[in-house]
């Protein structure tokens, strides 16, 4: 077994590793500097300090912590993925529309009209209890979107909404989820 202390130290040095990567192979680096401040030392030194001022850092803690460096450089060509087949999905899509969100797909196979009797096209207002806004929101902010917003809400939507995977370090929920739907057509 590793103690706390080995595993800080080896994600430290992974961050170090994972530094000379971005160095030598984003070529957009000097680019993102001009137009967004970003400085890879600064994001690096960001990560070391979360690690080095915690108590304890998980594995998970620390996968999101790498997927925060690269949320960073707001680049949606720049992603992480971590080795992990932990998942949840929601048999549903969802996309969104000038800032509401519908229902675009439904695999009726896994759920069935009797037990889910809404249609594509139906708003979704509510998700966990919470307004859709509100979830679209801390899902960006789990998964450090910063980029352009429009683009930002669509992805939180359409992957992080009904998607969650461990290999994006993703915190996987179990169990039921409520939803709250409008249907098409009404005007409440």
């Amino acid at each position: 077994s590793i103690s706390q202390e080995e595993l800080k130290q080896m994600m430290l040095n992974d961050l170090d590793s994972l530094r000379n990567i971005i160095t030598a192979r984003y070529a957009p680096a000097d680019w993102k500097e001009e137009q967004i401040g970003w400085d890879l030392n600064t994001e690096i030194q960001n990560a070391k300090d979360k690690i080095n001022n915690a108590d304890t850092t998980s594995v998970k803690d620390y996968q999101k912590i790498v997927r925060g460096v690269f949320a960073s450089m707001q680049d949606y060509h720049v992603s992480v993925q971590f080795y992990s087949t932990e998942a949840s999905y929601l048999p549903l899509a969802i996309s969104e529309a000038g800032g509401h969100y519908f229902i675009s797909a439904i695999n009726r196979k896994k759920l069935p009209e009797e037990d889910f009797p809404f249609q594509i096209g139906d708003e979704i207002t509510g998700f966990g209890g919470k307004d859709i806004q509100t979830v679209i929101e801390e899902l960006k902010l789990a998964a450090g979107s910063n980029n352009a917003p429009h683009t930002d809400n669509a992805q939180a939507a359409t992957q992080m909404l009904t998607v969650q995977v461990g290999a994006r370090a993703d915190n996987i929920p179990q169990g039921e989820v409520s939803i709250t739907v409008k249907p098409a057509g009404t005007q409440t």
